[in-house]
């Protein structure tokens, strides 16, 4: 089960008061908040020079987690293996962003696509029945590129690409 009928089939049974749109489904290198083009246009010179250092690479889902209490979550997200070259790409992105005067989150990166937010239900959530040991839906995918986001926050999908950063074809080599 792929998870946009997953999503489609919970939509119904869990009362969560915004669920992610399909195309906005991604996983955050970094967060930058409001920027002005100059910073931009500095930004997205030193990324381009960092795609180049990083092949192509997979990614498989695993399970569901939440982020917030456990009974009333405020996120429900679907988590991916551990990778070390994803690592590597979100710490170079976060220095860079960092150099370049943005301020960026320190907690420990937690690489995730965020499934639905804010819990309404009146029942405590089931948390037990969705962080399973087992992916409910395990899917591979290839990480071909990453991408500078602009966020509308009153349209559905709210994300729009405006820079597109190409790592290195692994199948090249």
């Amino acid at each position: 089960m792929e998870l946009t009928e997953w999503k489609s089939s919970q939509m119904r049974q869990l009362p969560f008061k915004q669920w992610t749109h399909l195309e906005d489904y991604h996983i955050t290198l970094s967060f930058l908040g409001e920027a002005d083009s100059a910073a931009l246009e500095s930004l997205t010179y030193r990324l381009q020079e960092v795609a180049q250092e990083f092949l192509s690479f997979d990614l498989t889902t695993e399970h569901l987690h939440t982020f917030g209490n456990d009974e009333t979550p405020r996120i429900l997200w679907l988590g991916v293996e551990q990778e070390p070259l994803l690592n590597q790409l979100q710490s170079k992105v976060r220095q860079i962003c960092d150099d370049s005067g943005f301020q960026t989150d320190n907690r420990p990166y937690t690489p995730h696509i965020t499934i639905a937010k804010k819990w309404q239900g009146e029942e405590t959530f089931p948390i037990n029945e969705y962080e399973q040991k087992q992916p409910i839906f395990p899917s591979s995918f290839s990480v071909e590129a990453f991408y500078l986001y602009r966020i509308h926050m009153d349209r559905q999908p709210k994300y729009e690409a405006v820079e597109s950063f190409s790592l290195r074809n692994n199948a090249a080599l």
